[in-house]
This record gives C-alpha cells, sequence and structure tokens, in this order.
C-alpha cells in the first residue's frame, strides 16, 4: 500500500481486495434467498502472501438489476488504524466507487474509489483499489518540544513512489521521545543522527509532486 495525505486530498494505492464467496474461509453470506449478501472482505497491502492486512469491508450487495453494494471500508492497522470510509456503488469488475463518508482521520470525507480486476480464484476473486478523496477535516497535528528537549535525530524510509524515488515514511526523535512515524514504513530505511553536545534546530527539503529528500541544520547546545 502506498498513501499519502497532501493538504486535504487522499491518496491511497496498491489495496487489494479479496472478495471469497465460497469455501471454508468465505468472507460472504447470502441472508435472504440469494438476493441479498452480507460480507467482511479483507484487504491487504498487496498481491503476494506475505501482504498484510489492513483493512475490511463490511456491509451488504444487493440485487437490484445490479449488484448494489453499500459498506464501510474499516482501516485495522497503521496510520489509518480505526479510521473508516463510507462506500457506494455498483459490482463491475472495472470502475467506481463512490467514497459518501467518513469517520476517525477521514472524518467527512468524499471521493472515488476506482478498482481493477486482479485474479480470478478458485473460492472468488481479488480487486486492485485506489482511493482518490478529499477530507476537509484531514490536518497536522502540531509537535510541542517541552523546555528542555532537543531534537536528535530525524529518520524514515524511502522509496519509489508513482515513478519517482521519495521519502516514504519520517520520524522525529528527540532526547525524551519519537514523534512519528508518518506514513507508511515501507522501503529502505533511513537515519540522519547527530553529535552529541548538537541538535537539529531547522530542515530543508527537495521536492517535485513529492518529498524527494529532505535535510538538517544543526547547531550545539
Amino acid at each position: 500500500m502506498a498513501a499519502t495525505c497532501q493538504g486535504n486530498e487522499i491518496n491511497i494505492q496498491s489495496l487489494y481486495l479479496h472478495h471469497t464467496c465460497l469455501g471454508p474461509n468465505a468472507n460472504q453470506s447470502s441472508v435472504v434467498d440469494g438476493k441479498l449478501a452480507a460480507n467482511n472482505c479483507t484487504v491487504f497491502d498487496g498481491p503476494g502472501t506475505d501482504a498484510k492486512l489492513v483493512a475490511r469491508a463490511q456491509g451488504l450487495h444487493i440485487d437490484a438489476g445490479n449488484w448494489h453494494n453499500s459498506f464501510s471500508l474499516v482501516f485495522e492497522n497503521g496510520r489509518y488504524s480505526g479510521s473508516t470510509l463510507q462506500v457506494m456503488g455498483i459490482v463491475v469488475e472495472r470502475g467506481e466507487w463512490a467514497i459518501i463518508g467518513g469517520t476517525g482521520q477521514f472524518a467527512m470525507a468524499t471521493g472515488v474509489i476506482y478498482k481493477r480486476f486482479h485474479v480470478q480464484n478458485s473460492d472468488g476473486n481479488v480487486m486492485e483499489l485506489t482511493i482518490k478523496g478529499f477530507c476537509p477535516l484531514l490536518k497536522s497535528s502540531p509537535i510541542d518540544l517541552g523546555p528542555s528537549e532537543i531534537v536528535k535525530e530525524i529518520s524514515g524510509t524511502f522509496g519509489t513512489f508513482d515513478g519517482a524515488t521519495v521519502l516514504r515514511s519520517f520520524k522525529l526523535v528527540t532526547n525524551t521521545r519519537t514523534f512519528g512515524p508518518w506514513a507508511e514504513e515501507t522501503g529502505t530505511p533511513c537515519r540522519v543522527p547527530v553529535q552529541s553536545g548538537s541538535g537539529i534546530v531547522g530542515f530543508f527539503a527537495r521536492a517535485g509532486k513529492y518529498l524527494d529528500a529532505i535535510g538538517v541544520h544543526v547547531t550545539q547546545v
């Protein structure tokens, strides 16, 4: 999964929804004569067997000419744990679902989930999801340092996103605690510590569409 939140925009890519309607691991059950079904579909951060469960699509789909979906995308792990997106639309192999609301970090969200057929299995299918949205309440939290607190290190990960090598996650480490990580800790680890008796007092960066690199200003403390 690749996730960025710039300003009030949501951009989450490479989610894989497993719709399993047959077998012992089925996550769908018929409620009313094959016309109404309840779903608890699993959503992973990649297509492989080592992918991590990040969310569940929990709701209903109803046969009303087209199969109509109405569900909550409930995030269970990572940065958005405990937050939800409320989703509606029809079941097709390609196309879009509408985001009509959200809770937690996604409160009052609107947008679109683009879906693409990934693979057909003997017990169901897998869909690749890309989430594009807007959240008016998505804001950054300020960092308040204590009177004797000093920033001693920045660290994170870098890797490829949207065809570019970018900073994928970021942490601030002080002499008393750690802030972050922000975003998913995927990619190659990197860190910039400072020597004893020094502290980080400022930052500089290089960016195009995304944040490519970050550096620090250091002084003696």
